[in-house]
């Protein structure tokens, strides 16, 4: 069986209604088009009707949907990591089950996809929206770009990206090589343990090769929607840092890294809330504090 051009992989948890209406947009974009798109989800130990929903669909789609379930919540981050594995396609699309995806959005990744050079492009990026629990639009555009924009190594325009907006680095807005992708656990252990874990696998793929990213909204982002907002502290003030030590060793300067960490130094919060993650978190901001600052 010849190899798809892309997996779309969503890792879901008690959401049943939300990916419904996902697994719905998903199949309808894909129509026909099988032999190029594979589709899978991975249902993190739902105790809602999930599992009805993704039979329906596997029903629906004459069995192309790809399901697993695992006996209990693994957590997102390795509910992902177990998606990456388990992707055939030569590129995988990670979406979250509740994410807006914008009209023409999947037609460009796919046309995009089969134009791509052999391994010249190894992560996309699409810039976002953000929307109200009403569908108002809050932020028009998350990104600056005014055109799309393709760099080979992608270190410094995925820079820029983290400069605009570093939390916009999700799963839904990012397309990655899944060769390259694959091999990012080996790379570093200890991401299945952190749930900034996007950032570094959009980090780790912009520098192994051709970056891209459309200027264009191609997804809203639901405020109010995610289900971290209370932890939210730790992965700002320690997840996040983390992820920027680590993506020095990836090639990415030092200078640039040790200003991301030390933009947000506001512990009160943190402290109060968190205080076994602030223990963890002061070697790594001793750590910034010793690299090289910017000219």
């Amino acid at each position: 069986m010849a190899q798809p051009l892309l997996t779309i992989a969503i890792p879901t948890y008690n959401r049943g209604r939300c990916l419904d209406q996902q697994l719905g947009w998903v199949t309808r974009s894909i129509a026909d088009r099988w032999a190029q798109v594979e589709l899978i989800v991975s249902d993190n130990g739902s105790s809602d009707n999930t599992p009805e929903v993704c039979e329906r669909w596997k029903q629906q789609t004459h069995g192309q949907l790809r399901i697993f379930r695992h006996p209990h919540n693994l957590g997102l981050t390795l509910n992902a990591l177990h998606c990456i594995q388990q992707a055939r396609g030569r590129y995988l699309w990670l979406i979250s089950d509740d994410d807006e995806i914008l009209d023409d959005t999947f037609e460009w990744i796919l046309q995009t996809l089969l134009r791509a050079n052999g391994n010249d492009l190894s992560f996309i990026h699409l810039n976002g929206m953000m929307k109200d629990k009403k569908g108002k639009i809050a932020i028009e555009s998350i990104y600056s770009f005014r055109k799309d924009r393709f760099e080979n190594p992608g270190i410094s325009l995925f820079q820029e990206c983290l400069r605009q907006s570093p939390f916009s680095i999700g799963l839904t807005c990012s397309i990655y090589h899944s060769v390259i992708v694959k091999s990012v656990l080996e790379r570093w252990p200890g991401i299945k343990n952190n749930l900034a874990f996007p950032v570094f696998l959009a980090g780790y793929a912009a520098s192994r090769g051709g970056m891209l990213v459309r200027a264009q909204p191609s997804w809203a982002f639901i405020d109010g929607t995610t289900s971290f907002g209370s932890i939210w502290p730790v992965v700002d003030f320690y997840l996040l840092p983390e992820v920027y030590i680590k993506l020095i060793d990836e090639g990415y300067p030092e200078e640039f890294m040790r200003a991301r960490i030390l933009t947000n130094l506001n512990f009160v919060r943190f402290i109060l809330k968190f205080p076994i993650y602030f223990l963890k978190s002061i070697k790594l901001y001793i750590k910034a504090f010793r690299l090289k600052r910017a000219l």
